[in-house]
Formats: structure tokens, sequence, C-alpha cells
């Protein structure tokens, strides 16, 4: 037997893995009234939903042990396990584990009037095994270990099953053309060395050369929002391997659980995948039946409603300079701009637009590459660039694997895709070498990032606001839906 696993099961597994940490987000946080019919959904989802079966189709072993290895590998070197050099995120990466642990749930502050809201989705597992290891008089350096090995073997498998999906959706002939696929999935970005370097703005992260415009390559998104990425890989992978309608609208609502700026860019693409889905459907009431599956029903009139009324209490979206805006507006931007879209997969596009210009899914994907730098969210950086756009890098990456896959490149128009992204993995090498270079200079292996410990230490920090909300009883979700109501302060 050479291979043990169908498109269908491994569908089944990532939806699994998507719902679990929504289940023990419900059953942490909500009353018991509104978190059964969430339950019930689950069940129905998991175990009475009928799924069309390709028993033609399986994944090899072999390509199964390969995704778990380069994941393991992947994630390990991002920082995930604790036991390597983590970048300077995981000071608030490793807060928001540590709370999620160390205090009931909800989380409210004790020090302050707050309460945690973040999307923490990704998170919400290894917490679970850090309770209950917390709850067996486990000491705190076992807990936090615990707990850290839990994250990365949760990433690791988020991350194995997008590549085995990777595996069905190019269906590479051979095993070296799949292993150089999962290369172009490493070291896919755009060519920010250029830019850097015609510039002339040197840093150890040569993705700031456009000032606050900023697509990160996709090493980069695992290694310092990993919480906002492997979610809405792994969704967009199911969503593109087996256009199930019945699920769309729940896939949807799962991306905005875990990481609502990627949930922005998910939706024109959820929009088109609809229509051409009513459009393949020749029968309009078949389509509605589809559509208006009970898990669809339930996720966008239950749980969209819900999430909303908890993630749109975030202090920091509150507060009114950091609204959405327009981000042209200083001098020399329109010029930047221009070479900024040109470098970061401009170029790209248009090496690649003759090989799928009948696919309307490349279309928007090359509109939305061109319109999301135009919008700003965040005072500091531009979040929404760097990761509204993670839905259309991945999928630019997928067109670029697919054109590399099906050999419809003439041999100068791959020349140039394989030039641009040979310069484009500057990027990622550079993600890698900073981790083996602090490793080299501090002459250990284990480089944490870790001192804010907890959000309990807000004393008025304006980046904290990213993970509370003030005067939680204050809104309508602490105050009506969570199974603990905020504490009354004197």
């Amino acid at each position: 037997m050479t291979s043990i696993m169908t498109p269908i099961l491994l569908y089944r597994i990532s939806l699994l893995y998507l719902l679990l940490p929504v289940i023990i987000f419900f059953a942490g946080w909500l009353h018991p009234m509104f978190s059964f019919p969430f339950f019930g959904l689950c069940v129905y989802v998991s175990y009475y939903q009928r799924y069309k079966s390709d028993k033609t189709r399986k994944i090899p072993y072999k390509i199964l042990w390969i995704s778990i290895g380069v994941a393991l590998i992947w994630c390990y070197l991002g920082g995930l396990s604790g036991l390597y050099y983590q970048s300077a995120d995981y000071h608030f990466r490793n807060a928001v584990l540590r709370d999620l642990i160390y205090h009931s749930w909800p989380v409210y502050f004790k020090t302050f009037d707050a309460a945690m809201v973040y999307y923490f989705g990704h998170w919400m597992f290894a917490a679970l095994i850090g309770k209950a290891a917390l709850s067996v008089g486990l000491s705190d350096t076992t807990v936090w270990l615990l707990a850290n090995i839990t994250l990365y073997l949760w990433s690791a498998a988020g991350v194995a099953l997008i590549i085995a999906h990777l595996y069905v959706y190019w269906q590479p002939s051979r095993i070296k053309s799949f292993i150089g696929l999962i290369l172009l999935f490493i070291f896919f970005s755009g060519m920010d060395v250029i830019g850097t370097f015609y510039l002339k703005v040197l840093s150890e992260h040569i993705e700031w050369w456009a000032s606050f415009l900023q697509y990160s390559s996709l090493t980069t998104c695992l290694f310092w929002v990993f919480n906002q990425t492997i979610a809405p890989w792994l969704i967009i992978m199911m969503l593109i391997t087996q256009k199930r309608i019945q699920d769309m609208a729940l896939l949807g609502v799962l991306c905005f659980f875990y990481a609502p700026l990627p949930a922005v860019g998910l939706l024109p693409f959820l929009l088109l995948w609809s229509v051409q889905a009513l459009l393949r459907q020749k029968h309009f009431f078949l389509f509605l039946k589809q559509a208006l599956s009970p898990q669809n029903i339930g996720a966008a009139c239950f749980c969209l409603p819900l999430f909303y009324l908890f993630l749109s209490v975030n202090q920091t979206i509150r507060e009114e300079q950091n609204a959405l805006r327009w981000a042209l507006t200083y001098d020399g931007m329109f010029k930047t701009y221009a070479i900024f879209l040109f470098l970061e997969g401009g170029f790209l596009i248009l090496l690649l637009m003759k090989s799928f210009y009948r696919n309307p899914t490349f279309y928007v994907t090359a509109i939305s590459f061109v319109l999301i730098p135009l919008l700003r969210i965040g005072t500091a950086s531009n979040d929404f660039a760097m990761r509204v756009s993670i839905p259309t890098l991945f999928l630019l990456m997928l067109f670029t694997g697919k054109a590399l896959t099906t050999r419809t490149l003439p041999k100068i128009r791959k020349t140039a895709v394989l030039i641009c992204l040979l310069v484009g993995s500057v990027t990622p090498a550079i993600e890698f070498g900073r981790g083996f270079y602090h490793v080299y200079q501090e002459k250990r292996l284990i480089l944490p990032a870790d001192d804010i410990r907890s959000f309990e230490t807000y004393r008025g920090q304006a980046v904290y606001k990213n993970f509370f909300v003030l005067n939680p009883g204050q809104t309508l979700f602490f105050s009506t839906f969570t199974r603990i109501k905020p504490p009354q302060r004197k």
C-alpha cells in the first residue's frame, strides 16, 4: 500500500483542525446557551455532512512524510517551539499564550479594568494543554515548555496539511518536482533586495524599503505572524481544491475568527468563487440548497456576529487615529508605490498573464495586488497592506507553481520567472539567516523573546492596546454573551 489518504479525508482533517480551537473558545468564553448550538453545528459538519468521495486520487506516504518533515523544520526555524531564536514580535506572542494559560477564561486583568481581545484562535489548543498541565500541579517551567511544544506541533500540523493540499492542487509528476515546489512555497517573495539598494534603505528587515508599504514574504509571515498566516493559507487550499459551496461561508467566517485582516483580503475571492459555483450549477435552486447549508447559515448568522462583537471592541480599533485611511499622502509616494508594485510581484504577474488570461481568479489576484497598498491602518506601520495581502500573495505563489508545473511558459518567460523567484528568495533567506546569526553570536540555541511576560504589566504603553479592551463591562459581548461577566471594579 503506497497511499493512505484521499483529498476528501485531507479536507475533513483540515476542517477539524480549524474547528477545534473555535470549540475551545466557545466553551471557555461563552455562556452555554450560546456555545451549545455551535457544538451541535460542529457535530453535524464532522459526522453527518456528506462528501463526494474520489477514490482514484491518493496522497502517497512519501508526500505525507515530506510534508510533515518540512513543516517541522520550517516552524522550528521560525521560533515556534521556544527552543530557538525568536523574532521581536514573540515578546507579544509569548505574552498572549502565557495570559491564556495563567488567567481564567474569559481573560480579565486584575491590575486594570480590561479584558483580552485579540485574534488568538491559533493559540487555543496549546493554551488548553498548558492549563491542563497547570491544573495537575506541574511546575511553571514544565507548563511553559509543554505549551510551547504543543504550539509548535500544532503549527507544524497546520503547515503539513497545507503542503499536502499543495500536492493535490499542483499534482506534480515526480517527487523531485514536488520538493522544488515546496521550495517555491518557502522562498516566495517580492524582489525587496532591488528596492533596498535602489532607495539605499539598508536594514536588517529589507521588506521595509518602500517606507510603510510592505508585502511580507511567506516565510516572514510564518516567522512573525503565524497566528494570522497558517489558517488563511489552509482555508484557501481547502476552497480551491474542493470548491464546496456548502462550506464556503463557514470557511470565510473561520478565517475572520483566526485573522480578520487576511479575511478582508479573502472576501473578493469568496465572492468570485461563489459566483463561479452558481454559474457551474445549472439548477439555481440546487445551488441555493447547497449554499444555504446548515454550516453556512450557522456560521454567517450565529458565529460571525459573535466574532465581530468580540474582535471589534479591541482598544486599538476603538481609537480614531488607527482608522482606515488613504495611504499615499506623502510627497513622492506615487513613484514609490509604482516601483513597489513592479518589484513586489507586478513584473511576475505580467509574465504569468498569458498563461492565465482566461482565469478570473488570476485577475482578482492582480487587482487586489494593485489596490491593497492604497489603504493604510495603524500608526507605526501599515498592517492593512502587510496582512490583507496574505491571501493575494499566497494565490500568486500558487499561480506561479501552476505555470511551472503545467509547462505553459515559453523558455524566455520561464527564465524571467525563475530570475524573479531567485532574486525574491533573498528576503526569506535573510529571515533564516537572522536566526543563524544570533545563535552564532550568542553561542546558544535557545534565544526566546519574552520580556513582556503578561499584559498585566500595562502602564499606558500604546502598543499593548492591540491585545485588550478597557472597561469590558460596557461592551455588549462581555456584558451579555460571556459565561463569566467582567468583575465589578471599585
